[in-house]
């Protein structure tokens, strides 16, 4: 996905922003992106939330203590990419194949910068491969099942409960309906077997209290 001039001049702020911090940790990451989001306290917020969910699903699924590691850095970062490659415009109908094509060009533009950094190196892998559906039918490849890593699994079904969960939270919604979106693509855009520890373990995750969706993207 060729970038355009002022994607790759941001690609290079944000590369710069990462060498000149020197990310060897997760503090140090977080240090980066609170920077980088300093304008929208919502990202920041969610990408926490998301953090903690996969967390909790990852254990759930006995993931490792590296892998999960991996997994938090991935989640934290998985929206860094909007920093390069802009959200479509708010206050205009968008198609979903537009949708999805923005999400994945994000989602690469994220990941190959995060990958300039040795230490985020395994959690751009991640960020990459969010926006595959386990059908085989996601982007930006196609990866079909257990092609896509299972922590990139496990980032897709917390990035778009988190989503669900807060835009239920503003219109009085009961939360149980984002559960409800992700056991109705379970099988298709999400891995069953992820969907159904999310569901034991999302209760123990505080809902996203004052989130704000108002420029909430569509999730499925």
């Amino acid at each position: 996905m060729p970038m355009s001039q002022a994607s790759a001049e941001r690609f290079t702020r944000v590369q710069f922003a990462l060498a000149e911090t020197g990310v060897g940790s997760t503090s140090g990451l977080w240090v980066v992106l609170t920077t980088l989001f300093r304008h929208a306290a919502d990202r920041i917020g969610h990408a926490q939330r998301v953090a903690r969910l996969a967390r909790a699903i990852g254990t759930q699924l006995g993931c490792d203590a590296s892998e999960i590691d991996q997994i938090e850095r991935a989640a934290l970062a998985h929206e860094i990419g909007a920093v390069i490659v802009p959200d479509l415009a708010a206050g205009r109908p968008v198609e979903d194949g537009e949708l999805r094509g923005k999400m994945a060009e994000q989602a690469v533009a994220g990941a190959s910068v995060l990958a300039t950094s040795p230490f985020l190196l395994p959690a751009s892998r991640l960020v990459r491969a969010m926006p595959e559906w386990i059908d085989g039918s996601g982007r930006p490849i196609g990866l079909l099942g257990d092609e896509i890593p299972l922590g990139a699994r496990i980032l897709g079904v917390a990035d778009v409960f988190d989503v669900m969960d807060a835009t239920c939270q503003q219109l009085g919604w009961p939360r149980d309906l984002a559960a409800v979106e992700l056991v109705r693509y379970a099988g298709r855009r999400f891995d069953a077997d992820v969907v159904a520890a999310a569901l034991r373990v999302v209760e123990s995750v505080p809902a996203a209290r004052g989130a704000s969706i108002a420029d909430a993207r569509q999730v499925v």
